[in-house]
């Protein structure tokens, strides 16, 4: 709606609100306004009642924020807004208890920066310490109540959870649902290859009047093993160029050899094609990873 992308989606959800709140009146002006100039005037005013500035005391905390931050550091060094990474800057989120009215803090006055390039670890030995909450804070699958993440502009970021997604259809389709780059089918081999991946999956891709084409995965994923699901999922996100890949509970599934090739594949990615496919951030490292 804005043409500076000025508009948040705090304040688009506001005003969605509000819409509904008054939808029959709305009804009856758009009865009495239905010509093509009558429409275009409207639409204006819709435009810039969405540009408009906000009365919500805490959106316009939030904008002053996040303001401050660009003019100037933060004392622990995270940022300029003209860098490749992501920031972090305290941000907070929390539930609602159940049994009690309170609500219980997850994240507190968190602040980081994921630099590109580098593999990062979460220790995740203790359940409700919110590295889940925050990668889908990351994975802008919530909003932030407190603070904010700032991402450098036309980052992709693609959140894997456990149990992995994937879809019925065949390999190639489950591969490239999302690409919007297209592959040589040698392409889409050697990275299975690379993978790992089970040889009932590669005999598929490598049949030249298949090509990943015969073979029905099933209703996610069911007719293969779990440790071919993950990899078909982080092939996936390799194959859509992502800048940010965050991983959690899947590596725990696989065992210590795929792991460790995994990484491998990882950093390989990193260090040779980091224009073309990934700055990855492993936001969960696995218990048996850790001690090895």
């Amino acid at each position: 709606f804005s043409e500076d992308s000025a508009t948040s989606l705090a304040l688009f959800v506001t005003l969605v609100s509000v819409v509904k709140e008054y939808g029959n009146s709305l009804n009856s002006i758009f009865r009495h306004f239905c010509t093509f100039s009558d429409a275009a005037a409207s639409i204006k005013l819709v435009a810039a009642l969405l540009n408009s500035e906000t009365r919500r005391k805490d959106l316009i905390e939030a904008s002053i924020r996040r303001k401050k931050m660009v003019a100037q550091a933060i004392e622990d060094g995270i940022m300029l807004e003209d860098e490749e990474r992501i920031v972090v800057h305290n941000l907070g989120y929390s539930y609602s208890s159940t049994k009690t009215r309170f609500r219980k803090s997850t994240i507190k006055q968190l602040s980081l920066c994921l630099e590109p390039g580098k593999i990062i670890g979460l220790d995740a030995t203790n359940a409700g310490t919110g590295n889940r909450t925050l990668m889908k804070l990351l994975a802008r699958q919530l909003l932030p109540q407190e603070g904010f993440i700032y991402y450098p502009n036309e980052w992709r970021v693609r959140f894997i959870d456990a149990p992995p997604l994937l879809y019925s259809g065949t390999l190639r389709d489950n591969l490239l649902f999302g690409c919007r780059v297209s592959f040589e089918e040698e392409e889409l081999l050697e990275l299975c290859e690379m993978l790992k991946m089970s040889e009932y999956l590669l005999k598929d891709m490598r049949d030249i009047n298949s090509r990943g084409r015969n073979m029905n995965l099933g209703k996610m994923g069911e007719k293969i093993g779990m440790t071919d699901r993950i990899m078909i999922t982080i092939a996936r996100a390799m194959l859509s160029n992502v800048d940010l890949l965050l991983i959690h509970g899947s590596l725990d599934a696989i065992d210590q050899g795929y792991l460790n090739n995994t990484m491998k594949v990882f950093e390989d990615m990193i260090k040779h094609n980091c224009v073309q496919v990934l700055r990855t951030e492993m936001m969960k490292t696995p218990e048996h990873f850790k001690k090895s």
